[in-house]
């Protein structure tokens, strides 16, 4: 379910800086954003180092987003927290935009590969396949809070050609969501008259928002996959009221 947040957001301080900066600096294209991401080093060579580098830049701008906001942080603040000074900084990333891009697609990965490897069975019911999805979904999000709060709060400050892309996939995915409970519908295992899609936004719902309120403690991430799913479940197969 695409979170609702502003279509256009004035730049703060910080980012009309980085705009400048950026400016002046070549842009990678965004197949080579993706590819610098998704390089399979050897093991002990210095392209390995440089890919763990490149991860432990990744966290620390995972971190700093988390806390601060990807507007109010600058190309300086990542260096820091990545132990790095500003220019060597640039040697793993071209700007701001590619980390959150980055982190974007990182999430995005993740959940094509979970919706893939808990609803890929065909010969398993369709709301079978809805649960299994729904837990290891809400389980990972607990699990990774930092990544999920940074993508639903900062993904719309993605240029323009970027975004379309995220938003494409995400539309992607809600119409998956629709196609199993249609297929449940057919298959007689809910009620005729469910609004399938005004379910598969209930079920998102549920699946996305633990994430502004859930710190890792009690419930477990297990917990509270289990009790989430069984929620969905609960208010996808109970009566409805007149």
């Amino acid at each position: 379910m695409a979170a609702v947040w502003p279509q256009e957001a004035r730049p703060s301080p910080t980012e009309s800086r980085e705009m400048s900066a950026n400016a002046k600096r070549p842009r990678n294209s965004r197949k080579a954003l993706a590819r610098r991401g998704n390089e399979s080093p050897v093991p002990g060579t210095a392209s390995s180092s440089g890919a763990s580098r490149r991860q432990q830049v990744l966290d620390a701008a995972i971190d700093i987003f988390y806390e601060r906001g990807f507007s109010d942080t600058s190309v300086e603040d990542v260096a820091s927290a990545a132990g790095l000074l500003k220019g060597s900084l640039y040697y793993y990333i071209d700007s701001k935009q590619d980390l959150l891009y980055k982190i974007i697609v990182d999430v995005h990965e993740a959940v094509e590969e979970i919706f893939e490897q808990t609803t890929g069975d065909t010969t398993v019911p369709p709301l079978e396949r809805l649960a299994r999805f729904a837990h290891a979904q809400i389980d990972y999000n607990a699990r990774h809070v930092k990544s999920i709060s940074v993508y639903y709060h900062d993904y719309e400050r993605l240029e323009s050609e970027l975004l379309a892309e995220v938003r494409a996939k995400r539309r992607q995915h809600e119409r998956a969501v629709v196609t199993l409970l249609d297929e449940a519908k057919t298959e007689g295992s809910v009620d005729p008259s469910l609004d399938t899609k005004l379910a598969a936004s209930c079920v998102f719902a549920v699946v996305i928002w633990p994430y502004t309120w859930y710190r890792r403690s009690r419930p477990t991430p297990a917990q509270l996959a289990t009790f989430c799913t069984n929620f969905i479940l609960g208010g996808i197969l109970g009566a409805p009221r007149s």
